[in-house]
C-alpha cells in the first residue's frame, strides 16, 4: 500500500492509502482505499500479558511455555488442589487440610535446619 496512513489515536483504526491490493494479517484485512479495522486485541497498558482460548500458548524457540510449565509440575511433584471436589468430598478436603499441615511443618522444619547449617562449627578444645 503507497501512500498510506493510520490513524491510531482510538479504535476503530482508521487506515487510508492509494493503490490496488491490500495487506492482510492475522484476524485483519486492510485493503485499498478507506477502511476501519477494529483489532483482537486490547490495547490497555498493563505489566502482565494475558492469552486466552483454545491453544493459548506462548512458544520461544519452538518450545511450549504451557508443555514446560507442566513438565516442571511434574518434575516437582507440584500439587494442584482441586477446590470444587474439596467443596464436595469431605475426605478429599481432609486429605487436602492434612497435606498443608504437613507441607508446614516440613517447610518449618527445613528453615530449622538450614538455620543450623548456616551457622559456624563449634568450638571445641
Amino acid at each position: 500500500m503507497s501512500n498510506a496512513s493510520v490513524s491510531a489515536t482510538s479504535y476503530p483504526y482508521t487506515i487510508t492509502g492509494a493503490g490496488t491490493g491490500g495487506i492482510n494479517y492475522p484476524n485483519v484485512t486492510i485493503g485499498a482505499g478507506t477502511g476501519s479495522i477494529y483489532p483482537t486485541w486490547s490495547n490497555s497498558i498493563s505489566p502482565k500479558i494475558r492469552l486466552d482460548g483454545e491453544g493459548a500458548d506462548i512458544e520461544i524457540n519452538g518450545e511450549s511455555m504451557i508443555g514446560m510449565l507442566k513438565r516442571i509440575e511434574e518434575r516437582l511433584n507440584i500439587l494442584t488442589p482441586n477446590e470444587k471436589l474439596e467443596e464436595e468430598w469431605e475426605e478429599l478436603r481432609a486429605l487436602g487440610n492434612r497435606y498443608r499441615e504437613l507441607e508446614k511443618h516440613i517447610i518449618e522444619k527445613q528453615a530449622t535446619w538450614d538455620r543450623l547449617k548456616a551457622m559456624p562449627p563449634p568450638d571445641i578444645d
